[in-house]
């Protein structure tokens, strides 16, 4: 057997469907969520990822995209 897939999954609450996956492969989580996030538009939605997303380039890119997305920090992330 090969090495696990990581992926990460954009999921629609309302429809219950998987618009998107993205493989992570070499990079981390937030680098994927950016890359899965092209071409969409949030204008109204709600999204909510887990720590590995909690970086400022994911939350430009969602806010940039008329999203929202509350964010837990932790004190060593000060100016997020």
């Amino acid at each position: 057997m090969g090495e696990p897939l990581h992926l990460l999954t954009l999921w629609a609450h309302a429809s219950g469907l998987a618009p998107r996956q993205q493989t992570v492969g070499d990079t981390n989580e937030s680098k994927a969520a950016v890359a899965m996030f092209r071409d969409l538009i949030f204008r109204g939605c709600l999204i909510v990822a887990d720590a590995m997303c909690c970086h400022c380039e994911v939350c430009r890119e969602v806010l940039g995209r008329e999203g929202h997305y509350p964010v837990m920090v932790k004190d060593h992330q000060p100016t997020l």
